[in-house]
C-alpha cells in the first residue's frame, strides 16, 4: 500500500502515538503544537476545537501545517527499520495484536520518492533566464533558460544588471500536496512560509517581495520554461527589503485569491517573485553590476525544521438540532 492508504488505515493508532510523549519524540512534532487530531504523509491536523460564526452556526475549526515533502512518513519509515526487520526475523516475538503501536510495524510500508534526493513529490526550487546585457523585457519576460531543484540552499530570487543592460531574474517555486483538506470544509486562513537564510542588496534598488501562483509543468520537476508560470496576482502582502527576516521564517497571511489557490484534491502551486519590478514589469533604476539576492532553504535541507512550509486553517460546519424537552 502506499502512504496515504496507510495512513487513513492506521489513523486511529497514530494519532493516539503522536500524541505521547515519545510520538511527539518520534515525530518531531513542536511544543507549541497541541491535541493533534489527524496525521497524513506530510501535513499534521491539531487545535480542533467549536467556534460561533457571526450566521449564528457553528464550525469545527482545525488547523492544518503542510510540508513539501512527506516529512512523517519518512519519519516513521526511518525509524522503524530496524524494528520492521526483527518483526521478519523473530515473529514469535512480537504480538502486534496487544499493542497499537506495533500494527505499522508488520505491514509493509510503500514510499515512493523520485530521483535520488527523495524530497521532490512535490517539488520546489528555482527557475530563472540569465543573459547578458539584456533589455529588462527580454530578461522578464522571456521562457526561461535555466532551473535547479536539488540544493538545500538555493539562490530563489535575483535581480541583476551587468556592464550596460541586465543579466538575470530569478524567482522561486514550491508546490504542496493538500489533498487531505476534506472536500467541504471551508478554509478560512493560510500561511506560506519561506526561511531565508541570506538578503542581498548592493543596489540602490527598494525590492520586495510576494507569493503568486505558479503552474510548472510537472509536479514533481522543474523545467526552464517553468520560469514564465508564475502569475501576477498577489496571494498576500509583500515584505520590504528592510523587514525581511534573513535568518529564519518569512511568513506570508495568503488573501482570499491565495487561500482560493488552495487544492483540497491534489497539489496547491504558488511561488516567489519581486513584487514592485518583476511582478509589476517596472524596471528599477538601471547601474552597472548591481544585484539583489534573496538565499532560502529548500525541502533537500538535512533538517526539516527549515523546509517551507504552508499552514492551513479549515473548518466544517456543525448542524445542531434544537430539542424541545416537555416536562410535567
Amino acid at each position: 500500500m502506499n502512504d496515504i492508504q496507510f495512513f487513513k488505515k492506521y489513523q486511529k493508532q497514530l494519532v493516539w502515538f503522536i500524541n505521547t510523549k515519545i510520538g511527539r519524540w518520534f515525530f518531531k512534532v513542536d511544543e507549541d503544537i497541541k491535541d493533534i487530531c489527524n496525521v497524513a504523509p506530510n501535513s499534521l491536523t491539531y487545535d480542533k476545537h467549536l467556534e460561533r460564526q457571526e450566521s449564528g452556526e457553528w464550525r469545527e475549526v482545525k488547523t492544518t501545517c503542510f510540508r513539501t515533502n512527506n516529512k512523517y512518513a519518512r519519519l516513521l519509515n526511518y525509524r522503524l527499520a530496524p524494528l520492521h526487520k526483527l518483526a521478519y526475523i523473530l515473529p514469535s516475538l512480537l504480538k502486534p495484536e496487544f499493542s497499537p503501536l506495533f500494527v505499522p510495524v508488520m505491514l509493509t510500508v510503500d514510499i515512493y520518492y523520485p530521483g535520488s534526493t527523495s524530497q521532490n513529490n512535490p517539488v520546489d526550487g528555482m527557475v530563472n533566464h540569465a543573459l547578458t546585457n539584456q533589455t529588462w523585457s527580454t530578461i522578464r519576460d522571456g521562457a526561461g533558460n535555466g532551473c535547479n531543484y536539488s540544493l538545500n540552499e538555493e539562490y530563489i530570487i535575483q535581480i541583476s544588471s551587468g556592464s550596460s543592460a541586465w543579466n538575470e531574474i530569478k524567482r522561486f517555486i514550491c508546490l504542496f500536496d493538500t489533498s487531505s483538506i476534506p472536500d467541504d470544509d471551508v478554509i478560512s486562513s493560510a500561511t506560506l512560509s519561506i526561511y531565508i537564510t541570506e538578503n542581498y542588496n548592493n543596489s540602490s534598488w527598494t525590492p520586495n517581495l510576494n507569493v503568486f501562483s505558479s503552474n510548472p509543468a510537472s509536479n514533481t520537476s522543474l523545467t526552464n520554461g517553468d520560469f514564465d508560470s508564475l502569475g501576477t496576482t498577489a496571494f498576500a502582502t509583500a515584505i520590504s527589503y528592510e523587514n525581511i527576516n534573513a535568518s529564519g521564517y518569512n511568513d506570508f497571511t495568503l488573501n482570499a485569491s491565495g487561500i482560493a489557490a488552495i487544492s483540497k484534491t491534489g497539489i496547491s502551486k504558488f511561488g516567489l517573485r519581486n513584487a514592485n519590478y518583476d511582478a509589476a514589469n517596472s524596471a528599477p533604476t538601471w547601474a552597472a553590476s548591481k544585484s539583489w539576492v534573496i538565499t532560502a532553504r529548500t525541502s533537500k535541507y538535512s533538517d526539516t525544521s527549515s523546509d517551507p512550509k504552508l499552514t492551513v486553517t479549515h473548518s466544517a460546519v456543525i448542524t445542531f438540532i434544537p430539542q424541545i424537552i416537555f416536562t410535567n
